[in-house]
């Protein structure tokens, strides 16, 4: 006899794409506020807000007699904003609900598997959120629509295979929901309900007489410093991924300055930046839009501005955007297949250090600089003549070439893996677009040849910011290539002196704009200019080349101590904050921690320190605040050590932060092995199957 089969649906179906649930309040009052670019410190207290009128929503529900809240009743409970604002609210999270949500790869595989068997199928969520938003939400992640799309409602209650907890009135956690979907005549076999809640799907569904299976996996397997391992990614290869990602970060830290190819960083920071940043999205968003697109990958650090410079802009809101925790080095070394020419070229790149050393460092060699340098007769760490650069490559090339080329063919398959798992590779007619700052079209080349080695088909448009000075070149990409250039020049004349380098262009579009109101450019300098002012960067672009210094040090944490940067405990954390700056909102609180002041417009010429001193008062607050954060304390308390430590004449205070963190870290963990030595005894005693990462499909 065949088997019924039910699945929760959040961290067991679909999963959210952040740190954690709570990072989609305060993503969403973001772009709720965009208008008004919210402050850390205005973020925070959001979030604890809407975690509070939800849990009084859920009180005086369970007074009444109800299981569940509706959504929109959470809302209700508060008269702390204008009706404007909290349609905006309602508005923006569930746009970011769907934004952030994604598929686990492992319950999509075990339900085809399934499907394939002809098992029946149902999805069971407690949820605020009403059926035809987790309908969508579960399509839209591609859960089979031969289970979801015809809704046989049951006594006008209940979907076919979808209950929703708001919809029914009935939950797992009291579990009253297991006996209402058998008393409605739809189960007949043996059922089995797979969830990730010890409680509601696990002890709630044993009791209700359902053979319940537990899948620990979202939940158990975040990691407390940077972001959860993917789910396609195993914790080790995460690790190496970002590592990966980290490495070629630090390579900028040696980058020579006042190169003219090394422009970008300062033109992002110019004062007149934001009508083009604002033109190239209102652009991107039509142009990708009559390409019928479904989403936007950004990639590398400028496309972390790009990104959040076109959700300010954009003209439409049908299609996603996300961003690649990318680089251009990494996908270059990727594509290695053979050391050809393209290989040559970007292992010295203009602006980036040529010493032996860091040359070989990039293709994992840096263990042979001694041995290279002293057979061409140079120390490692000596620039190469221009006149050795063919013996240098010839020698790698000879004794090194495999070793480089297989440790290429790695890393490539580990980038496949992470674009697949963040749903680059589209199914149906789905269609997907890159978009990143277009220098010279190397990052495109570099994924063309990734894909054509692996014999995969080209299915992605890439949308870049023409920035390259006088570089006229044909597009030989198997990849379509769209640039706003083409788009400019329709409306001041196809000229090659059009360089959006150049401050003059900028006035014109801000002129034209004006004229024609083609974007909001207030609500692009609102959304944009906070990422730039609150890292400690001024808008003056003469202070440009500071800022270039900041960066070459993962972004924030520029003015941190090289020696901290490098230990273990903060690395990986350190490898992708950058990244995650603006997108989680529980990072903010870095900002008040790093103590970030930012100059007014009466004395633009001071500009305060990344990490400033801090009184005794300050730092017994800044550990309250620390504990509000409870898992990632840690970071939290760790930055402040290292703030202090790293100030002359503070150093009591490195002891009383390291004291207190070892004491919390003790604490955690003694909590953490009870906790989980009771579970296991439960699962254990009760003989629960227990799915887990990696588990083989049956």
């Amino acid at each position: 006899m065949n088997k019924t089969f039910s699945f929760d649906v959040f961290d067991t179906c679909i999963t959210r794409n952040l740190p954690s649930p709570e990072d989609v309040f305060g993503e969403a009052y973001i772009q709720a506020r965009i208008q008004s670019a919210p402050s850390a410190s205005e973020t925070l207290s959001y979030i604890q807000l809407r975690k509070r009128i939800e849990t009084e929503a859920r009180r005086t529900a369970k007074e009444e007699g109800r299981e569940e809240i509706e959504f929109k009743e959470i809302f209700r409970r508060t008269k702390k904003f204008p009706d404007s604002l909290l349609e905006k609210l309602i508005f923006s999270e569930l746009q970011t609900e769907r934004s952030v949500s994604v598929p686990v790869p492992f319950t999509k595989s075990k339900i085809a598997r399934l499907l394939e068997k002809g098992e029946e199928i149902f999805f069971i969520s407690d949820m605020y959120l009403d059926e035809k938003e987790i309908l969508h939400l579960l399509l839209r992640a591609g859960y089979p629509k031969t289970l979801l799309e015809k809704l046989d409602v049951l006594s006008n209650q209940i979907p076919k295979r979808l209950i929703v907890s708001s919809s029914v009135q009935k939950t797992k956690h009291f579990g009253s929901v297991y006996k209402f979907l058998r008393e409605s005549g739809k189960i007949k076999s043996k059922w089995v309900h797979i969830g990730d809640n010890l409680f509601a799907d696990i002890h709630n569904a044993r009791k209700s007489s359902v053979l319940p299976e537990y899948f620990p996996f979202v939940r158990d397997s975040r990691i407390t410093e940077g972001p959860a391992p993917p789910e396609s990614i195993s914790q080790k290869d995460w690790q190496e991924w970002t590592g990966f990602i980290g490495k070629f970060r630090s390579l900028k830290f040696q980058a020579l300055s006042g190169n003219p190819d090394e422009d970008a960083v300062q033109l992002l920071i110019a004062n007149k930046i934001y009508p083009l940043l604002g033109a190239f999205s209102a652009w991107l968003s039509e142009r990708s839009a009559f390409d019928k697109l479904n989403k936007l990958f950004f990639l590398s650090r400028d496309g972390f501005v790009l990104r959040t410079c076109y959700d300010a802009a954009r003209l439409r809101h049908d299609i996603d955007s996300k961003y690649l925790l990318s680089s251009r080095q990494v996908w270059f070394f990727a594509s290695i297949t053979q050391l050809d020419d393209f290989f040559q070229e970007w292992m010295i790149v203009p602006g980036q250090s040529k010493s032996i050393y860091d040359i070989l460092k990039k293709v994992y060699l840096e263990g042979e600089a001694d041995s290279i340098a002293s057979q061409l007769g140079l120390k490692k760490h000596s620039i190469i003549p221009s006149k050795q650069v063919f013996e240098f490559f010839e020698l790698i090339k000879s004794r090194y070439g495999a070793r480089i080329i297989e440790e290429s063919f790695r890393k490539r398959k580990l980038l496949l893996q992470y674009l697949k798992q963040e749903g680059f590779f589209p199914s149906g007619k789905q269609k997907v677009g890159i978009v990143d700052i277009g220098w010279t079209l190397k990052m495109q080349e570099a994924l063309d040849r990734i894909f054509n080695a692996e014999g995969l088909p080209i299915h992605y448009k890439g949308y870049y910011l023409f920035l390259t000075k006088d570089r006229r070149f044909p597009i030989q990409s198997s990849a379509e290539a769209m640039f706003l250039q083409d788009w400019l020049s329709r409306y001041f004349g196809n000229k090659n002196e059009i360089l959006f380098r150049n401050i003059p262009v900028a006035e014109q579009l801000l002129a034209y704009n004006k004229e024609r109101s083609l974007f909001d450019l207030k609500a692009v300098r609102k959304k944009v200019e906070p990422l730039f002012l609150e890292t400690g960067v001024l808008k003056d672009a003469k202070l440009a080349e500071q800022y270039e210094r900041f960066t070459k040090l993962y972004g924030p944490l520029g003015n941190m101590h090289r020696s901290v940067l490098n230990s273990d405990r903060f690395r990986s954390f350190a490898l992708n904050q950058f990244t995650t700056f603006l997108k989680s909102p529980d990072l903010f609180y870095l900002r008040y921690l790093g103590k970030i002041r930012i100059a007014d417009d009466q004395n633009e010429s001071k500009q305060a320190p990344l990490f400033a001193p801090i009184g005794i008062r300050t730092f017994f607050r800044m550990l309250l605040i620390a504990f509000r954060f409870r898992a990632k304390s840690r970071i939290a308390l760790g930055f402040l050590w290292t703030e202090a430590s790293i100030r002359r004449g503070i150093f009591p205070f490195r002891w009383i932060a390291l004291f207190c963190t070892n004491l919390f870290e003790s604490v955690q963990k003694s909590k953490s092995k009870i906790r989980n030595i009771l579970k296991f005894l439960y699962l254990k005693l009760y003989r629960i199957k227990t799915y887990q990462v990696g588990d083989e499909l049956e």
